[in-house]
């Protein structure tokens, strides 16, 4: 298993080098393990959707195949340059060694948090591997996305129960990921040498220190996976904007297929993003295509294709028909992303679309109370009391909200809105499912858990606008004296 674990994030860096020159190598060494395990779902996805019978002898040699046509496409690209070896690459190697060594402590060591979720995706591995996309049984992909079920299958193709060591692994490598992003947009927003690194590992410790959080890292769930493929949506989205670096939208693209195949839902949420980048007027016509359609067609077609299916399970999320909707919703997007190049619609209905969401999220909002009064007040309250007091989260929301409450920079942060306005939709989504289907005031709530979602994205915009607020600081101190 350890060398096909190799072969996974060789795969990764395959797909890692195309991005080369225009993003560091440190950052690109960690993103290899993310890309890895991606074109591995990617595989066992087309491969049980033409009905290949799985084995692990099969994936090995097709993934090696990939990872030969990958870097030869990546040589015939750059050919003077290929054998250009630069010290920057020891990152791939020790971010290797790294991922190996962590998969390997932790299928020693057992470290994993188990509930009936999780058995339930577990039993969706075993049939993903064993009847394809024919048979369902406790759950479907109605229920939950199909990316965790599949990671699931990297050990049952080794003839253990399930992967037990991947998901602390991921979260490793995305905390890593995490605090080098801090550190460098926080190096744009301050003049100060090491205010964004002391910032940075603030915002670190404020996540994993509480119980939730440190649950989940160890939790076989697609709540964290969640968390983290939003927030590589969002911050990379930001980041090609800030620094004019448009290499930044291939991340983008990769991680909203990512965020679109671990929950139903999640297509809500990604389709406000996609809204306001198409909106902000910040990417050009060609880039807007590029980054998106990606997502939108692959989402589409699985919806298309779980409709044909009619998964049955013991519970879903999702009905057949609202699936429907959602699919109607995506198509009527990418008719929105195609004609988004209209000099109308670009100086007269895009400038004002931000308002027009937060409108329409606020009257979407008072329908349900008018609807549903009693049903959302308990679980705003729910809400509240899991936030704040019994969810295990300890201070950790009590930090962020009061500091993005008071910490209010003078000078604006660049792309401000893809933070503010995914935030506001996101805690929207929440209380009107939440309102439909009920909640608990424990902390074993689903809309509790589903907090870890946003949770990475609100702690980096409040860091951001720390960085902001002290620079104005020392630049006010400098004018007083």
């Amino acid at each position: 298993m350890i060398l096909f674990l190799i072969e996974i994030y060789l795969l990764g860096c395959g797909m890692a080098v195309h991005f080369r020159i225009k993003l560091p190598d440190f950052f690109l060494s960690l993103m290899a393990v993310f890309f890895g395990l991606l074109g591995y779902f990617i595989n066992l996805v087309v491969l049980t959707l033409f009905k290949i019978h799985i084995t692990i002898n099969f994936l090995a040699i097709l993934i090696g195949l990939e990872i030969i046509l990958l870097f030869g496409a990546r040589y015939y690209k750059v050919r003077r340059d290929y054998f250009n070896i630069k010290p920057s690459l020891l990152f791939f190697l020790i971010s290797g060694l790294g991922f190996i060594a962590s998969c390997w402590y932790f299928f020693v060591n057992g470290w994993v948090f188990y509930s009936p979720d999780s058995m339930y995706m577990v039993i969706m591995a075993k049939s993903l591997l064993e009847t394809g996309f024919s048979e369902w049984y406790f759950a479907s992909p109605l229920l939950w996305g199909i990316f965790v079920p599949a990671m699931q299958t990297i050990g049952m193709l080794f003839e253990y129960e399930y992967t037990w060591f991947i998901q602390p692994v991921i979260s490793i490598v995305f905390l890593a990921s995490f605090l080098y992003l801090l550190i460098r947009a926080g190096r744009k927003e301050s003049d100060k040498k090491w205010m964004p690194i002391i910032l940075a590992v603030l915002g670190g410790l404020i996540m994993i220190s509480a119980n939730m959080y440190w649950a989940a890292q160890f939790y076989i769930h697609t709540n964290l996976n969640s968390g983290i493929s939003l927030f590589f949506v969002v911050v990379s989205l930001f980041m090609a904007v800030r620094e004019d670096n448009k290499s930044w939208l291939g991340i983008t693209a990769l991680f909203l297929i990512m965020f679109g195949m671990l929950r139903t839902e999640n297509v809500i949420v990604a389709s406000l993003v996609i809204v306001l980048a198409v909106v902000s007027n910040r990417l050009n016509y060609r880039e807007r295509l590029l980054t998106f359609l990606p997502y939108l067609g692959v989402q589409i077609l699985w919806n298309l294709f779980i409709l044909r299916i009619k998964p049955v399970a013991f519970s879903n999320l999702m009905t057949a028909d609202q699936l429907l909707v959602v699919t109607i919703a995506l198509i009527l997007l990418v008719v929105l992303l195609m004609v988004s190049d209209n000099k109308w619609l670009k100086e007269k209905l895009f400038p004002k679309m931000p308002i027009i969401l937060v409108s329409g999220i606020l009257l979407t909002i008072l329908l349900v109370v008018i609807l549903r009064r009693q049903a959302i007040f308990v679980f705003v309250l729910n809400n509240l009391t899991t936030m704040f007091l019994t969810g295990q989260w300890l201070a950790t929301f009590w930090v962020v909200i009061t500091f993005l409450v008071l910490v209010r920079p003078k000078t604006k942060l660049d792309f401000d809105s893809i933070f503010k306005l995914t935030i506001i939709g996101f805690f929207a989504m929440i209380v009107m499912m939440g309102a439909l289907k009920g909640s608990h005031a424990g902390w074993w709530d689903s809309a509790n858990r589903m907090y870890i979602h946003i949770l990475p994205v609100m702690v980096f915009y409040l860091i951001l606008r720390l960085n902001i607020h002290f620079s104005e600081l020392k630049i006010e101190q400098s004018t007083n004296e």
